[in-house]
């Protein structure tokens, strides 16, 4: 069978060749190209020449519509190995069965009691009642939620100053919530309701499915590994991010230590709690009992008292000076303030003069009643001194 050939022409040669093919009605693995003129653009246009390729059909099997095989095939290198096992082919993603497995829930575990030191602690008089109120508040949350109660009991935990409420439900999940904002919730509607009756801030916390108890655990190791870090490096050592019941809890347990202090820094929810080495001017400075007057503060009534009396002393004098001025003449009144008015002078210039001096009160009384005498025209002079 004769192959068809063609030759055509392009503005390159990808366009040659696939105006020949389209000639030709053949892919472009079934055809042999040979290229026989490269296009040219000339100078600004002139003598431009455009790509010329021929393309020729491939020997083709009259029994096939694949290209003939020419020459002898190669003999592959791969041995046939009868013991490996066959390619796997992959099925369509549409065709595969998913298979879902179905995870069954957990078994509801039972609280554990606290330590014994929590179950063997004396409990105080105060917080015998608050401890009743906050078990029949929990009982009556629950019971409107839905959830039955079972083995409820409250501890008082001397350490962390705190009423430990323990309890089994049939639907923990639904009580302790996503990240225990449903229990911590809880909690506070406790702590407000038994507060509001105790007539001060009482702390409750509520576990079940030993939740919390298992947060205690873990941070307990941390504080550990925190009180090594820092006696061993002697730098302030900062926990991640936690809830203000968690940095509570780190504050109580820390409090016994002599060394090392503990403070809160940060806000909202990135408030975290730093350990730090207490530095010897902490210890020495003592807590101010504000109940308790200071030694200023009793020293100050007397000082109050003396000037009071000095004062009283002071108009006393006044009024006795003014009594005897009345009954003397002007002309009297006159020769008196102009003998006195050198040390009334020397008075105005010092600064600060002692109150016991007993001369300069009845100069300053007479110099206050000359002064609107002298000023007085001599009309007014006669008819005072009528008078």
């Amino acid at each position: 069978m004769a192959r068809r050939q063609v030759i055509s022409t392009g503005k390159d040669v990808a366009s040659a060749v696939i105006r020949g093919l389209n000639e030709l009605g053949r892919r472009r693995d079934q055809v042999d190209v040979t290229v026989l003129q490269k296009p040219s653009k000339g100078f600004l246009g002139i003598g431009a020449k455009k790509a010329r390729v021929q393309i020729v059909e491939k020997a083709w099997d009259s029994e096939h519509s694949t290209p003939m095989r020419t020459g002898i095939r190669k003999r592959s290198n791969i041995s046939y190995n009868p013991n490996q096992k066959p390619r796997r082919t992959r099925r369509p993603r549409h065709l595969v069965e998913k298979t879902v497995t179905l995870r069954e829930p957990k078994a509801n575990e039972t609280q554990k009691l606290p330590s014994l030191e929590i179950q063997k602690a004396i409990i105080p008089d105060n917080i015998k009642q608050p401890m009743e109120d906050a078990k029949n508040a929990l009982n009556e949350i629950l019971s409107k939620m839905g959830v039955k109660v079972s083995k409820l009991n409250a501890w008082w935990d001397e350490k962390q100053e705190r009423i430990l409420l323990t309890f089994d439900c049939d639907c923990p999940a639904l009580v302790i919530g996503r990240e225990a904002k449903t229990l911590q919730s809880i909690q506070y509607l406790i702590t407000l309701m038994v507060s509001r009756n105790f007539n001060a801030p009482v702390s409750v916390v509520a576990d079940t499915q030993n939740y919390w108890n298992k947060l205690e655990e873990k941070l307990n190791k941390d504080i550990d590994y925190a009180l090594t870090t820092i006696k061993r490096n002697k730098r302030p050592y900062r926990f991640r991010p936690m809830s203000a019941q968690m940095r509570r809890y780190i504050h109580h347990f820390l409090a016994g230590e002599k060394d090392i202090t503990t403070v809160s820094e940060g806000e909202g929810k990135w408030r975290k709690v730093v350990i730090k080495i207490a530095k010897p001017e902490d210890k020495s400075v003592q807590p101010v009992d504000d109940t308790q007057p200071t030694a200023a503060a009793q020293e100050a009534p007397k000082t109050e008292e003396i000037q009071e009396q000095k004062a009283e002393e002071q108009v006393q004098d006044s009024c006795v000076l003014t009594a005897e001025s009345t009954n003397c003449p002007a002309e009297n009144l006159a020769n008196t303030t102009a003998e006195q008015e050198p040390a009334v002078q020397t008075e105005t210039k010092s600064e600060t003069k002692s109150a016991t001096q007993p001369v300069t009160q009845p100069e300053q009384a007479l110099q206050q009643e000359a002064q609107p005498q002298a000023n007085l025209q001599p009309n007014e002079v006669k008819q005072e001194e009528t008078k």
